[in-house]
């Protein structure tokens, strides 16, 4: 028999809409326990899907002594909002490390609209 690959190995486009709601909630999980907002069981029960799912729809978790500690990158595909052009686009990622990038960039224009000063984009 065929065994089905993980989940957070499937491509975005391959997975069905409970499947990608699932990625969401547990990808939103991964981030708040990096910033160290709280445990994998505390912050998945605010997201109502339980600590194995998250593990399982992401594989960024290892087991650290008694604790489930997340890895610090992963190769999870995600849509992101940024700018291009002038208008505002969603763009497929496949690296955690390219997220935050775009979103300072995005954070950055949305300032510009805001205040016209094209300061906010010096590094």
């Amino acid at each position: 028999a065929v065994r089905k690959a993980p989940p957070y190995r499937i491509p975005l486009a391959y997975l069905s809409p409970r499947e990608r709601l699932q990625r969401q909630r547990a990808l939103s999980v991964v981030s708040e326990t990096r910033r160290g907002k709280g445990s994998l069981t505390k912050l998945s029960r605010a997201e109502r899907i339980s600590p194995r799912t998250v593990r399982r729809a992401t594989g960024t978790f290892r087991k650290r002594g008694w604790r489930w500690v997340p890895t610090k990158t992963d190769r999870i595909q995600r849509w992101l909002r940024t700018y291009e052009a002038g208008r505002r686009v969603e763009v497929l990622i496949d690296d955690s490390r390219t997220a935050p990038l775009l979103s300072k960039y995005a954070h950055a224009v949305a300032e510009y609209l805001v205040t016209r000063d094209s300061e906010v984009f010096r590094p």
